[in-house]
This record gives structure tokens, sequence and C-alpha cells, in this order.
């Protein structure tokens, strides 16, 4: 891997331009980096990891399909409040390796891009940005709309990544309409 710009800072996130070997149709891709404190990393208690997963277990998979979330969203939000970045930790930990189902991982992405929690945007921030490269649709689809509610421009750069290796036409499009409505943002903020 080789760095092409110097790295460029935005508030508290760093972008850095990579050139990615073996990678034929896109030679090169923007990365967001988040300011890391190396001597303090982000942890979770077995009671956080509990609570969590104990949180998503009571899903029931058929009430997400009739639009009934506010439950879910209710207690995601309340493990952001009392826990932080550390239940965010543990979603995206649980999220990832595939031990909650996509439709209840989709759903809880969706809520956490809703949540006014400021505290924890830039964690937020990130798991939606990480769920775009998800092999799950549903997951992909729930970052997607995450990040539009969360409307930050900083997620930009992972959004085109995504649309361009999104092999579904209907997401793509859905992502490309929160594309535009990002950079709207962008462009009304520089002005």
């Amino acid at each position: 891997i080789a760095v092409h710009d110097p790295v460029r800072m935005h508030g508290k996130f760093a972008f850095v331009t990579l050139a990615l070997p073996k990678q034929p149709i896109q030679p090169t891709a923007t990365y967001v980096l988040f300011e890391a404190n190396v001597t303090s990393p982000l942890r979770h208690t077995p009671e956080v990891e509990a609570e969590v997963i104990s949180c998503l277990a009571r899903v029931e998979v058929e009430e997400l399909e009739n639009g009934m979330t506010l439950a879910l969203g209710t207690q995601v939000a309340t493990l952001v409040e009392k826990y932080g970045d550390s239940a965010i930790n543990v979603l995206s930990s649980v999220i990832s390796s595939g031990k909650v189902v996509p439709d209840v991982a989709s759903h809880v992405l969706r809520w956490l891009g809703r949540i006014n929690h400021p505290q924890s945007i830039q964690r937020r921030l990130w798991i939606l940005m990480y769920s775009l490269r998800s092999p799950f649709s549903e997951i992909r689809d729930g970052a997607a709309l995450g990040l539009a509610s969360l409307g930050n421009p900083l997620a930009i750069p992972s959004l085109r990544a995504a649309i361009h290796h999104e092999r579904f036409r209907a997401l793509r499009r859905s992502m490309e309409a929160i594309l535009r409505q990002l950079e709207a943002k962008q462009g009304a903020a520089s002005v």
C-alpha cells in the first residue's frame, strides 16, 4: 500500500488516499481515519456485552417486518446513553460476527443514525461506514439509511466506494440518493 496524498485533517478526522494493490477497477481509495488515543483504547465489560446481546435477542423479526421498530430504537438509544462507545463497540462486534440476523442488524444501524447522542457521533459514524462493506445487503442498506439519518458529509468517500461495489441495483440507487443528499448538505455548509 502506498500513500498518494498527504493526510488531510478535518476536525478530529484524518483523510488519506492509498494505492491498493490488486484492485484493477479502482486503484486508489480514500479512507477516513479517526482520532485515536492508544494509551486508552475503547473497551467494554462483560456487563455491556451481556446487556447488548440481551437487547438484540429480544427483537422479533416479524415486528421489524411490520415496521414496529420503536422499542428497538429506544433500547439502542438507552444502551448508547448508558455505555457510550462501549455499547457501539459491542454492537459492531456482534453485527460483524454474524451473531445477530441481518434484518435486526439493519434496524440497529438505522437507529444508530437517528439517535441524538453527540458524544458518540464519531463511533456511530464509523460503524455505519464500516457496515457498508458487509456481505449482507440488508446490513449495507441499514448502514446507508443510518448514514442518511446521521447526515454527516464525512461519510461521502465511504458511500462512493460502497456504490462502486454494490451489485444490487435498487440498493445502489438508494445509496446514490443518500450520496446526493450528503453532497448537497456539504455544499450548503461550504456556502
